[in-house]
C-alpha cells in the first residue's frame, strides 16, 4: 500500500474540468459536524497541512476546496432563532404594506383594479385569475359565485374610497383654518386605511400586483421622457432671437 505522502496530484489536461473525489475533498467534516460519524479518522488531514499540486488555472500551489470555504463561510453566520423569525418575518410584511400604500394612492392603480372588477363582472375573467385561494383547491359553482360577489363588492369600495378623497383634496385646497384641513387629512387617512383593508381582503394573485406595478413603471416612464421634451422644448425657447 502506497504512503499518503508519495501521492502524486493528477495534472489536469488544457479545458479539462477538475473531479475531486470524497477522500480529495479534503473537508474536515468531524470539526464541522461533530454529529457526523467518520470510518476512517487516519484519512482525514489538518487545515494546516498544505497539499502540493495543481491549483486553480493550472498554477503549482495549495490545493483550494471551495467546498471547505463554503462551509466555513456559512459557519460565520449565526443562525436565525425563533424571536429573529418573527423579527424577519415583521419587516417583510411591513414592507409588504408599505408598497400597497404607494401603490394604492396612485389612481393608475385604481383604474386598474376597478378596471378588473369590470372584467370580472362581465366575465371577461374569472375569478380564478384573480384570486390566490383559487390555487389551492378546485371551487364549485356555488364557491366561485360566493367569492366572485366578495371581489366585487371590496372592488366597489375601494372605487367609492378613492372618489371620496379626491373630493377631499379639493375640499382641503380650499380650507382656510388649519384645524378644518386636520380633520380633512384624518379622514383622508381613515379612508386610505379602509381601501388598504379592502385590498388585502381581495387577496389578489402576485402576479397581478406584479402587471399593476409594471403599468405604473411605464407610466413612470413615458413621464420622465415627456419632463425631458418639455425641457428641451423651453431650452429652444429661450435660446430663439
Amino acid at each position: 500500500m502506497e504512503d499518503r505522502d508519495s501521492e502524486k496530484p493528477y495534472l489536469l489536461e488544457p479545458g479539462e474540468d477538475p473531479i475531486l473525489l470524497p477522500d480529495e475533498l479534503d473537508i474536515e467534516l468531524f470539526a464541522e459536524f461533530p454529529g457526523i460519524e467518520i470510518e476512517d479518522e487516519s484519512a482525514r488531514v489538518s487545515d494546516e497541512e498544505e497539499t502540493p499540486g495543481v491549483g486553480y488555472g493550472g498554477l503549482p500551489g495549495k490545493m483550494v476546496d471551495p467546498v471547505r470555504i463554503y462551509l466555513k463561510e456559512m459557519g460565520s453566520f449565526p443562525l436565525l432563532t425563533r424571536e429573529g423569525e418573527v423579527e424577519v418575518a415583521k419587516k417583510i410584511e411591513n414592507g409588504y404594506q408599505e408598497i400597497l400604500r404607494v401603490v394604492l394612492n396612485c389612481p393608475m392603480a385604481i383604474r386598474e383594479i376597478v378596471n378588473l372588477g369590470k372584467a370580472l363582472r362581465t366575465g371577461k375573467i374569472s375569478i380564478n385569475e384573480i384570486i390566490n385561494d383559487a390555487d389551492d383547491e378546485v371551487m364549485s359553482l356555488k364557491e366561485e359565485k360566493i367569492q366572485k360577489r366578495k371581489v366585487l363588492h371590496h372592488i366597489r369600495q375601494i372605487d367609492k374610497g378613492t372618489r371620496k378623497i379626491q373630493l377631499l383634496h379639493k375640499k382641503w385646497k380650499v380650507l382656510k383654518k388649519k384645524s378644518s384641513k386636520k380633520k380633512a387629512e384624518e379622514e383622508i387617512k381613515k379612508i386610505q386605511a379602509n381601501i388598504l383593508l379592502a385590498f388585502k381582503q381581495i387577496n389578489l394573485r402576485g402576479d397581478r400586483i406584479d402587471r399593476i406595478i409594471q403599468k405604473l413603471k411605464q407610466s413612470n416612464i413615458q413621464i420622465d421622457k415627456a419632463h425631458q421634451e418639455l425641457k428641451r422644448a423651453k431650452a429652444r425657447l429661450d435660446g430663439s432671437p
